[in-house]
């Protein structure tokens, strides 16, 4: 559902059909970005994948959190994203919410 959302599709919509799963978007986002987690995995720098997009804080809270609904995401912090979020994507996390909620 969220990389569906314009604000993220749009960034990715020439490498979704690479992806294997539907938050590899944010895997390699958060790969590309987070130093953390490259020391954790065990990868240098140099190992970085090169993005070919971009995304606003909106789209990488939204991302983080269809990372933390779909497998549990250790970086990912509730409150960080509710101050980042938009109020045009609050909706979104609401349904993200929601679909996983089964409701």
């Amino acid at each position: 559902y969220i990389l569906s959302v314009p604000l993220i599709f749009k960034q990715v919509k020439l490498e979704w059909m690479k992806f294997e799963s539907p938050i590899d978007f944010i895997w390699r986002w958060e790969y590309h970005h987070n130093k953390n987690l490259r020391k954790e995995l065990g990868l240098s720098d140099d190992n970085q994948n090169k993005l070919t997009f971009n995304l606003t804080d909106s789209g990488i809270v939204l991302g983080q959190l269809a990372y933390n609904l779909y497998n549990g995401y250790k970086y990912f912090n509730l409150l960080d994203m509710l101050n980042k979020l938009d109020e045009e994507h609050l909706n979104v996390f609401y349904q993200a919410v929601d679909i996983r909620l089964g409701k």
